[in-house]
């Protein structure tokens, strides 16, 4: 039967555009809430229906439905997405144009979406949330969502000196403004949270990582934090596959290549990703679709390891790391630009 549950409810100063005229916005700060649940003792592999809503004021939303993970490593897809950067209704209009298609393509359905980040143009600015999740509440209300950090959600809130909150109850603290927004598993310890959060998970048998590109030092190095937390949480995992999720691309055909954070993290991540058994890594950033070749540490394709398409999909081959930077399901489109310093199929 049904069960009725309560959650937390939380008051947060948030930036909003005094002026809005697209990628630029002029703001100021409201009060908004944040309702969040924590549910526990879910059954594996099973269908749960629910509404949000309040009782005392007799309002309840349509039911929407979620999916738990299954206990045994059985085969599952996935809707991966990248950028959809808009910073207007009629850009998210057209992402969620295409996300009504989406049944097409899944014959048996998704497990969940999964985003490498940018999913709003600029995440100080809370009306391109508006546009990104209550143009198709239905779709995002049905499924579950695991998200990157993208570098247009590098923003923290930080309270002007000139507000005052309307008690003592409003959250005031520094926060990350996307993280606001959903509920990822991260550790908060030892992670520099204004930026974003690293975290992992397992679904069915597959380990995912999910990394931090905006966890950038001095040296515009990945901070050394987040590189032993990758290392050490690698070393646990006991899953057959293992698939890496990150905003900025490592091998990609387009501009940001040769970024001095990207150009750094080509050196430290793939060695860890050699080590370690990594076999797929979806970036986003660079809004053109790449497909890499097997690639060592270092690198350099693997000899004789070639793609295998069958039945219009690539397989995932047991040797080397496939990297695929996602194209954008937006309408911002960067030019295609190779290098011969940077291998790609």
């Amino acid at each position: 039967g049904a069960i009725t549950l309560s959650g937390d409810f939380d008051i947060y100063a948030h930036t909003y555009p005094q002026i809005d005229i697209g990628i630029f916005a002029t703001t100021g700060i409201q009060e908004i809430g944040r309702h969040s649940i924590e549910l526990s003792g879910l059954q594996p592999n099973t269908t749960y229906y629910y509404q949000v809503g309040s009782a005392s004021f007799d309002y309840w939303s349509p039911v929407y439905k979620m999916n738990t993970a299954p206990d045994t490593d059985t085969p599952f897809e996935l809707l991966v997405m990248a950028d959809a950067q808009g910073y207007t209704q009629k850009a998210y209009d057209r992402v969620h144009q295409v996300l009504g298609d989406i049944d097409g393509v899944f014959e048996n359905g998704f497990a969940f979406t999964m985003s490498m980040g940018d999913d709003v143009d600029n995440a100080r600015n809370i009306y391109h949330y508006r546009y990104l999740l209550d143009t198709n509440p239905e779709f995002w209300a049905n499924t579950t969502q695991v998200v990157s950090v993208g570098n247009h959600e590098d923003y923290y809130f930080e309270v002007p000196e000139d507000f005052t909150p309307s008690s003592q109850d409003v959250v005031t603290d520094l926060y990350n403004y996307h993280l606001l927004h959903y509920n990822p598993p991260y550790n908060p310890t030892g992670q520099n949270l204004q930026t974003g959060a690293y975290y992992s998970f397992d679904y069915s048998g597959v380990h995912f990582v999910v990394l931090n590109t905006n966890d950038i030092d001095q040296d515009e190095k990945m901070s050394q934090a987040q590189i032993d937390w990758l290392e050490n949480d690698l070393e646990n995992n006991d899953k057959e596959h293992v698939v890496v999720v990150m905003h900025k691309g490592l091998y990609t055909a387009g501009s940001h290549a040769f970024d001095a954070d990207v150009i750094n993290m080509r050196e430290q991540l793939p060695p860890i990703f050699e080590e370690y058994g990594v076999n797929l890594v979806f970036g986003g950033h660079d809004h053109t679709y790449t497909l890499s070749y097997y690639l060592d540490g270092e690198g350099n394709p693997i000899e004789g390891v070639k793609h295998d398409f069958e039945d219009g999909r690539l397989k995932i081959g047991n040797e080397g790391t496939l990297y695929v930077t996602m194209s954008t399901i937006g309408d911002k489109y960067y030019q295609w630009k190779e290098s011969d310093d940077v291998d790609i199929f």
